[in-house]
Order: structure tokens, then sequence, then C-alpha cells
């Protein structure tokens, strides 16, 4: 699963290696979907997906930690596009 283009091309899909292993493609425009539905949805799926970390089902990949008075080298690291994973700001 891909979620979301933040920078560079929109890679494309090789349709023979579709048709070879018998997958699919599907898109789904998220922030779409959002907008044009109720925001009630959009505020239950963020509660499930919460309710899924908090869980244990599902964790967030965070590949840096910071201190809270380190927030301007985090945004920096968010700008120049070298962050991967989440960046976490901490007390």
């Amino acid at each position: 699963m891909v979620v979301g283009f933040t920078g560079g091309a929109i890679p494309e899909v090789k349709v023979n290696r579709l048709l070879l292993k018998n997958t699919a493609v599907v898109g789904a425009g998220w922030g779409e979907h959002l907008m044009s539905t109720k925001l009630a949805y959009g505020r239950e799926a963020a509660d499930a997906i919460a309710a899924l970390t908090r869980d244990g089902h599902i964790a967030p990949i965070v590949t840096t930690r910071l201190p809270l008075d380190q927030a301007a080298e985090a945004l920096e690291l968010l700008d120049t596009r070298r962050a991967t994973g989440k960046v976490v700001l901490e007390p």
C-alpha cells in the first residue's frame, strides 16, 4: 500500500506485472472523499485509526525523535524531504 505522494514524480504502474501476478491497483482520494462527505465520518475514521494504533494493531514508523526545543530542526527535516517515517517532537 502506498499512501500519498509528497514529492517528485507520481510512480507509474507497469500493467504487464499486474497481469502476470494477477493483481490489481486501486486508487482512493481520501482527502477528496472526506471533503465531499460529512465531517463526522472523517472524525469516526480518524478515531478508528487511533484505536487501532493504541491497541497495537498498526504502528507508525517513527525514525526521528527530537526534544520540543529542536522543533526548527524537525521542520527542516520535513522541509528538505530528508525525513523518512514520522518525526516526533517530545517534551
